[in-house]
């Protein structure tokens, strides 16, 4: 449900309007289908969504905040998602393709650029945080760390915990188009690369870190 103001008096030709709308339990699949996307996309959505100001010249003018969250999901076919799945695969077969229990972020937009610090993804193998913005014409420049077996019942903190010295492998700047994004580590230090020789399998899994950090290749065991 939802409401519009439109405003046809401005000159030139275009009109100012201002919007609000909301949704519960939106079958994220039908959705999908709809839309003649073939992703294998599952969940129900529900949120906000208030543009303060825009006009009818293009989705850059709008300006507004929101909140969305996805439940029971299955999101790793998008590709800014699903970046990690082969290496929580590596670590527990099924964990990198399991449901999101839940998906949340608020956001604000400003001239068509939609902004979030808090956009969660929890499962029962992982939790993942990205904060950055993402453009009405679909390119994304964000950060996302990963947490594999955060929150495991019972030890997920211990776990967290033991594997805090090799957090900062699943740490990621992530930008360019959405549908084709590029991934770069944040933090690969020649330091940590020592430390993590008995996890060289799991080096060979992370996302293609583009031009500079494909060279770095995690030491041998002697």
């Amino acid at each position: 449900n939802g409401n519009a103001f439109i405003d046809f008096t401005p000159p030139g030709g275009k009109a100012a309007y201002r919007l609000e709308g909301a949704c519960t339990n939106v079958d994220v699949q039908a959705l999908v289908l709809s839309l003649n996307a073939t992703n294998q996309i599952e969940g129900k959505l529900s949120g906000t969504i208030r543009i303060d100001s825009a006009d009818t010249t293009g989705l850059h003018t709008w300006n507004g905040q929101g909140h969305a969250e996805l439940t029971d999901g299955l999101i790793w076919e998008i590709p800014i998602f699903g970046i990690f799945s082969p290496i929580f695969d590596a670590i527990v077969p099924g964990m990198g393709k399991s449901r999101a229990r839940s998906a949340t972020t608020d956001f604000i937009i400003t001239n068509g650029v939609a902004y979030s610090d808090n956009f969660e993804i929890r499962s029962a193998g992982f939790r993942m945080q990205y904060r950055g913005t993402f453009s009405h014409t679909g390119e994304i420049d964000a950060r996302v760390i990963a947490e594999p077996l955060r929150d495991a019942w019972a030890i997920g903190k211990i776990l967290s915990t033991a594997l805090l010295p090799i957090s900062k492998l699943f740490e990621y700047k992530v930008t360019g188009p959405a549908a084709n994004p590029q991934t770069k580590p944040v933090y690969m230090p020649t330091a940590l690369m020592m430390a993590l020789r008995p996890f060289k399998t799991i080096r060979g899994l992370l996302p293609d870190d583009n031009e500079e950090s494909s060279t770095m290749e995690i030491p041998s065991e002697r």
